[in-house]
Order: structure tokens, then C-alpha cells, then sequence
């Protein structure tokens, strides 16, 4: 309890970065591996050859890599952000919290 006598709760604030961190972590891996197989169609030994499925096979590859330097940033950003948040809010802050989010 705090001085005011309120109970203390989880900051839903809190909860809301560490699921936007989980799915973001899930989605990335997810388009990196169809992203993989598109580009691995794409390649010289796949589905689709010629100049065009080369042109397709060189931006797939470059958005791939792209993704990964993205989520090497972004990860980072949302675990600070969860960090700077304190596990437990009053009553009032939580609700508070909630109509924000």
C-alpha cells in the first residue's frame, strides 16, 4: 500500500510494452523466414530464374537484411522503455494507464 492508503497493482502500461515486445520479436522472425523462402525461390537454384527473378531475388535479400538491422534497433528501444516503467502503479495510475491505452 502507499502513503494514500491505495493499493498497489501492475502497471498495465508496463504489460502493454512487454506484449508489444513479444509479438513484435514473434512477427519479425516470422516475415524474416518468409522473406528467407522467397528469396531462397527466387535465388539461382530456385523456382523462379531469369533477370527479373534476379532483380526480385536482390531487393528480397536486401529487405531481409533490412529487417534484421530494424529489430536489432527497435528491440532495444521497447526493452528501455519497459525498463524505465515500474512494475506496480496505484489503483488510480493504473486506470489512469488503462484509458490511455
Amino acid at each position: 500500500m502507499t502513503q494514500s492508503n491505495e493499493p498497489m497493482v501492475d502497471n498495465p502500461q508496463r504489460q502493454a510494452l512487454v506484449t508489444l515486445k513479444t509479438n513484435l520479436q514473434r512477427e519479425m522472425h516470422e516475415l524474416t523466414r518468409l522473406l528467407h523462402g522467397a528469396e531462397t525461390d527466387t535465388g539461382p537454384k530456385g523456382a523462379w530464374v531469369g533477370p527479373t527473378a534476379a532483380a526480385w531475388h536482390t531487393e528480397i535479400a536486401g529487405r531481409r537484411k533490412d529487417l534484421g538491422i530494424q529489430l536489432a534497433k527497435l528491440v532495444p528501444e521497447v526493452q528501455a522503455a519497459i525498463d524505465r516503467c515500474p512494475q506496480q502503479v496505484t489503483q488510480s495510475q493504473a486506470k489512469s494507464m488503462r484509458a490511455d491505452l
